[in-house]
């Protein structure tokens, strides 16, 4: 089963190139990129990554999931502006590290965006939920995973 997830997974990395980013928003410190799609319609397609990620551009990182932590509303609120610097923007490469199962994507404006490992016993790295097709797909450092949506 864990290779037909990984060919599961890999098809998704291929179907999002040349797609936009709708939104990219932060729930609490995990990290959430939905892909060309409108609010309400059925092939509602998203990314959802798991602390630990970090997002970076030509000039470094500028926003990681432990920073992501804050409790206070306001500062909360600030993080979320640059999380939105993804909006609009191409997604214009998607890896895996074949051994931790890692995510990157590569998007226009020489932004990117990149998972690791914190604990290798989380059941979850990253996923991406295909709400059209009822299925949710991702990774964690043993192996790739594909189920229906619950």
């Amino acid at each position: 089963m864990t290779e037909n997830a990984e060919n599961v997974v890999r098809q998704y990395l291929g179907d999002i190139l040349g797609k936009r980013v709708s939104s990219a928003w932060l729930a609490l410190n995990s990290f959430i990129v939905d892909v060309e799609w409108e609010l309400g319609e059925k092939k509602e397609l998203y990314f959802w990554f798991e602390p630990t990620w970090h997002i970076g551009c030509a000039t470094g990182v500028v926003l990681g999931s432990r920073q992501a932590q804050v409790e206070d509303k306001d500062a909360h609120a600030q993080l979320g502006e640059i999380a939105a610097q993804l909006n609009g923007r191409k997604i214009e490469g998607a890896e895996l590290d074949p051994i931790t199962h890692d995510i990157q994507l590569r998007f226009s404006g020489g932004y990117w965006l990149r998972t690791f490992v914190s604990d290798p016993a989380d059941e979850e790295s990253w996923y991406v939920r295909d709400n059209g097709k009822k299925l949710v797909a991702g990774a964690n450092t043993r192996n790739y995973f594909v189920r229906a949506v619950e």
